[in-house]
């Protein structure tokens, strides 16, 4: 459970622990860590370049919601995105000519920048993998020609290694 937007933290003295209170959900959650973390305030509707409001407006994504039990929807602004990075139209189909990373993806995913670091291999940059190949028509039944662009001079594109498994 979550308490969702304008949450207030208390110390809870009976207890020796905290207590989080939802300003608007209502919730009432007993914790015994606290871990200080923010959703980037990304936000599609009120983005002020036009891009992600012309995407909305014309249906070809929608906003991802975290529906609520008792209380209203939380949703913090990123689109709502298949597991393999499409974004879903408002009529509930994935949109696969479009792909989406990065901040427009927060809220139904966690895009931690932390995944780019040096010899990691953090599951993001294999969803990222997965989604090249795909891109390149490496995956069985992909459209696209077999492999990335063949380049001319000394400079060509590294392999892409396969994920683990």
């Amino acid at each position: 459970m979550s308490a969702g937007p304008e949450a207030r933290v208390s110390p809870d003295e009976r207890s020796g622990s905290f207590v989080v209170r939802g300003g608007v959900t209502g919730a009432v959650l007993p914790v015994d860590v606290l871990v200080d973390a923010r959703v980037h305030p990304f936000d599609a509707a009120n983005d002020i370049r036009p891009l992600y409001p012309n995407l909305l407006g014309r249906g070809l994504v929608r906003t991802w919601r975290n529906p609520g039990a008792d209380a209203p929807d939380f949703a913090p602004g990123g689109l709502d995105l298949t597991e393999d990075f499409h974004p879903v139209r408002t009529d509930g189909e994935a949109d696969r000519r479009i792909t989406v990373l990065g901040w427009p993806s927060e809220g139904v995913m966690f895009f931690q920048y932390g995944a780019l670091r040096p010899n990691h291999n953090h599951h993001i940059m294999r969803d990222v993998l997965c989604w090249l190949r795909q891109f390149w028509g490496d995956e069985p039944g992909a459209p696209g020609h077999g492999g990335p662009p063949a380049t001319t001079g000394e400079h060509r594109p590294a392999p892409v290694p396969a994920p683990p498994e």
